[in-house]
């Protein structure tokens, strides 16, 4: 599987979004090959491929050890969150992995739901040892991360504890 990054989005979403002869998903597919050689760019001829082009360098695709924006923009493509910001509202979060969530009365735990069905690229089923196993790396407990730099942020956290 091929990777481009490059920084010619505009030009090849131009090329293809402009093109009368993109009319079915494999018009627009081909269209774009046809985009992106004429930018000199390598495109697979037999396997399936996803490319991505971004003004941004991409270091990274490990979402524990950056804080870049280029390596961000590309993460947001890839991996999904337990919640997230609501984009109407900054105040309110908004479930997304995470079905439901409790606060408990105290202030001092947070219980999630996880949401049924969600698999991995390898057909590995998300549940709450899977969510443990990455906050547990996260904050250094497992597979330690080189550089982490939002580890800080989950210092303050005794244990986290998973029901499957």
């Amino acid at each position: 599987m091929v990777f481009c990054w490059v920084a010619a989005l505009g030009l090849a979403a131009a090329l293809v979004c402009c093109s009368d002869r993109a009319e079915t998903e494999s018009d627009a597919a081909q269209a774009l090959t046809r985009s992106l050689r004429q930018l000199r760019l390598t495109v697979p001829s037999e396997t399936p491929f996803v490319t991505v082009v971004t003004a941004d360098k991409v270091d990274t695709l490990d979402p524990h050890n950056t804080e870049s924006g280029g390596d961000v923009k590309a993460l947001d493509q890839i991996y999904e969150t337990l919640l997230r910001v609501d984009p109407t509202n900054a105040d309110r979060l908004i479930p997304v992995l995470a079905e439901s969530w409790a606060i408990a009365g105290n202030g001092l735990s947070i219980a999630f739901a996880i949401r049924e069905g969600v698999v991995f690229h390898d057909g590995g089923e998300l549940d709450g040892r899977a969510v443990k196993l990455s906050l547990d790396r996260l904050r250094g407990e497992v597979l330690d991360v080189p550089a982490a730099p939002y580890r800080g942020y989950f210092e303050f956290i005794d244990h986290i504890d998973a029901d499957g």
